[in-house]
């Protein structure tokens, strides 16, 4: 695949603080390439590098970005200038290996733009970032992970998790495309994972999903047949300017991410209520690309 990367995301309910660690792996007729990017909420710190060569394991989850960041066996260590994160991260809950994947069997779909996996949940941390010589502990924290592999990102699109609900064990992602000419009908696949058995997923292709952006954020509904998740979210905090690799070139395009927003999440069956939950620490991008920004030579 031209790119794939990773994200990881930490979220310290104590504190109010948001970590966002990213990095691509990329290929082009001159060869290797890879980015990495953190960013932090409160602060609004956001680090990002490019550099030569790199690494993605085709069979695992493990990357090498340069000497800015490494993931192994569930160790990630990630290094700029004045920044850097170690963290050992033990596997909690994983998406299961026998459910359907994430997108649904949009994912065995050949020549799509991008393939969207979160495999990680959550799960045990132990570690610290360290900025400017002031280390914080990132050892209790919620930890969610996923991976994305393709050809590029679309020109629109919208992506979100969240931890930091009143239920720990919450752990909510979702991605939504714009179908051209259907006004407000999206692709979309949402999932709410509550521990290690519970929880709901709506994979792309099998619900009808419509978001709305009105004064005061947006709403995403998703229907399947039995089941209706509805997602309203709002940003107060400005976003940051995530970059995303530009395919063929050695270049990122910049992708606003609100590192801590609202996010009220409602699962129903039927008339039945199964879920009705907020945090205020969500991560929530639209994908309206920015200007683009050459990197390496």
């Amino acid at each position: 695949m031209p790119s794939e990367g990773y994200l990881w995301r930490f979220t310290l309910p104590d504190r109010c603080q948001v970590i966002t660690v990213g990095c691509t792996v990329n290929r082009d007729r001159l060869g290797t390439w890879s980015s990495a990017v953190l960013a932090q909420e409160p602060g609004a710190l956001l680090r990002h590098e490019s550099t030569a060569g790199g690494y993605a394991a085709p069979d695992t989850c493990a990357v090498r970005a340069g000497d800015l960041l490494t993931y192994r066996g569930g160790r990630l260590v990630m290094a700029f200038a004045d920044v850097c994160l170690e963290a050992q991260i033990s596997e909690g809950v994983a998406w299961p290996r026998t459910a359907l994947p994430p997108n649904g069997v949009a994912a065995w779909l050949p020549f799509l733009p991008t393939y969207w996996h979160p495999f990680l949940l959550q799960g045990r941390v132990s570690g610290q970032l360290t900025v400017a010589g002031e280390t914080s502990v990132l050892t209790g924290s919620q930890v969610y992970a996923e991976k994305a592999w393709g050809r590029g990102y679309p020109a629109r699109s919208w992506w979100g998790q969240a931890h930091g609900f009143a239920r720990t064990d919450l752990c909510v992602a979702y991605v939504a495309t714009p179908l051209p000419g259907a006004g407000p009908a999206v692709l979309a696949s949402c999932v709410a994972r509550l521990g290690e058995r519970g929880g709901w997923h709506l994979p792309a292709l099998a619900n009808y999903a419509t978001r709305h952006e009105h004064a005061h954020g947006w709403t995403m509904t998703l229907r399947g047949p039995r089941l209706r998740m509805r997602l309203e979210g709002h940003a107060e905090e400005p976003a940051l300017p995530l970059p995303l690799p530009v395919p063929g070139r050695r270049a990122v395009v910049t992708a606003p991410q609100a590192l801590r927003s609202t996010l009220h999440l409602h699962v129903r069956r039927g008339r039945h209520v199964l879920l009705d939950a907020e945090t205020s620490l969500a991560g929530q991008e639209s994908g309206t690309i920015g200007h683009t920004e050459d990197v390496l030579p």
